[in-house]
């Protein structure tokens, strides 16, 4: 499989909800991912996932989580990078800005 078969294959799990998890007060449920996508609310994932790439090429996801906090919707990214090392990225799901990149233990 390549790259880009891998990254289709994880958008299109994320877009119906199947990594989108709640595990916490502000996440969002996979429907709700969903209707705020339909209504332009958040971007495409393909969007967000393209700022993460242009930020760590090469980089492999974890987990992807979409939760509100406050009056913004934020998309929590873990992924490896191409040295293996363990990041997680936070980005606002309406315009793909970088909100933080942290190095996990």
């Amino acid at each position: 499989m390549t790259t880009d078969q891998i990254h289709r294959v994880f958008t299109a799990l994320v877009l119906t909800g199947m990594l989108v998890t709640p595990v916490g007060a502000g996440d969002l449920s996979q429907s709700e991912a969903l209707e705020l996508r339909r209504h332009g609310t958040i971007l495409p994932f393909e969007q967000i996932m393209a700022a993460v790439y242009e930020r760590l090429p090469g980089a492999r996801v974890v987990e992807a989580e979409l939760a509100k906090e406050g009056d913004r919707y934020i998309y929590e990214i873990e992924v490896f990078t191409v040295d293996d090392q363990l990041r997680e990225l936070e980005l606002d799901a309406r315009t793909a800005e970088l909100l933080e990149d942290e190095l996990e233990d």
